[in-house]
């Protein structure tokens, strides 16, 4: 059997919490702030996400345009980074996998998931390895994918016939499909906890025509699980 390699994303994937979670939830005005931010300033999210600005940064920003302390909400913005919500059977099927392949971790990410929530979740532990844009310096979709051929080299995977994406991004998904590899697109956990089952049961044994043709459609951007 070829070595495989398996990619999974963070947000909207493992996890849909939130910075300032809790605040958000109950003060719309916040939510509001927070939501624009996010919307309207796309250069300076994706500087953050790069690793250009610090959460600190950040965070005196949101407090300017909201009024709430600094201090408070950082502190709100720790606790949110440390307590963020992995559901318990994902990390059970990822570590059923490892016994067979590499699962890396690859996040569209800020300087807090490596400082807060890493630690906080030890997810070190959990995966194989861990690449966060904002220590790399570049998003998963930058030099065309080069994130992903890294890692494959890294772990000695010869073709990306043999690598697997689990993402909930269109655009992430084409780039690692134009790599040659299996992007799974999903859009909520249930989607990547039925991708993640197939992947510890089905690597050789489900044939690509027993998945029906309107979810190879919805879900796949390209499928391959026979042994390439």
């Amino acid at each position: 059997m070829n070595k495989k390699i398996i990619f999974i994303d963070w947000d909207g994937t493992l996890s849909s919490s939130r910075f300032w979670g809790e605040l958000r939830e109950t003060n719309n005005n916040f939510a509001k702030i927070v939501n624009d931010f996010f919307i309207f300033e796309k250069k300076i999210v994706i500087d953050w996400m790069k690793g250009l600005l610090t959460s600190e940064y950040i965070n005196k920003i949101i407090s300017q345009k909201s009024g709430i302390s600094e201090d408070k909400l950082w502190k709100i913005f720790i606790s949110d980074c440390q307590n963020m919500i992995i559901d318990p059977h994902a990390i059970n099927l990822i570590q059923n996998i490892r016994v067979k392949y590499p699962v890396i971790l690859v996040t569209g990410n800020m300087d807090c998931f490596t400082r807060f929530t890493i630690p906080a979740l030890k997810l070190n532990d959990k995966f194989d390895l861990i690449v966060n844009s904002a220590d790399v310096g570049y998003l998963k979709t930058d030099y065309n994918g080069k994130c992903f051929m890294d890692c494959a080299k890294q772990f000695n995977i010869k073709s990306m016939s043999n690598a697997y994406l689990i993402e909930d991004s269109v655009k992430t998904c084409e780039t690692f499909s134009r790599l040659g590899g299996n992007a799974l697109k999903v859009s909520n956990l249930n989607e990547t906890l039925s991708h993640l089952k197939l992947l510890l049961i089905g690597d050789t044994t489900i044939p690509v025509d027993l998945i029906s043709p309107k979810a190879k459609k919805k879900y796949f951007i390209k499928t391959s699980w026979h042994t390439a």
